[in-house]
């Protein structure tokens, strides 16, 4: 699967999802990832939680959409994740190389600390609501992973 921002504007808080070209060389895995995104959009049409991204819509022709035999026939139109997991925890680990550099007074050093265990910790808050929150729906995240 592929997401890229939409082509008129690099900005923009969408992106579309598709499956990737490559895909078509097999048609077994084309099939297989095919599925995939169809159920992806299906689960996504039926959430709404701030911290789970927001299906937007699907392409004009649905499913169909695979029946000209292009791998990006069918997509999704999803909210645009700026930043994940994996890149907020190795902006955290540079902070505490910066950190631990820095001559700092025990007070600020102190307060630094804090201020960045605050923030790990409402990360950590924000990812386990949307989980309590697909739980209750009999929804579970087999792949929940982190990407350095």
């Amino acid at each position: 699967e592929e997401s890229l921002p939409s082509p008129s504007n690099e900005n923009n808080s969408f992106v579309v999802k598709h499956l990737k070209r490559r895909l078509m060389d097999d048609p077994n895995n084309f099939h297989t990832a095919a599925v995939g995104l169809a159920k992806e959009a299906e689960l996504l049409s039926t959430l709404k939680h701030s911290n789970i991204l927001s299906l937007r819509g699907i392409s004009a022709h649905g499913l169909d959409g695979y029946a000209n035999g292009h791998h990006d026939g069918y997509f999704l139109i999803l909210d645009r994740l700026y930043e994940t997991l994996g890149d907020k925890i190795k902006v955290w680990q540079n902070q505490q190389k910066i950190n631990r550099r820095q001559i700092i007074s025990i007070e600020l050093s102190g307060t630094k600390k804090t201020g960045l265990m605050v923030e790990r910790l409402e990360v950590l808050t924000d990812i386990a609501n949307a989980l309590r929150y697909m739980h209750k729906r009999n929804i579970i995240h087999r792949d929940l992973k982190v990407r350095p």
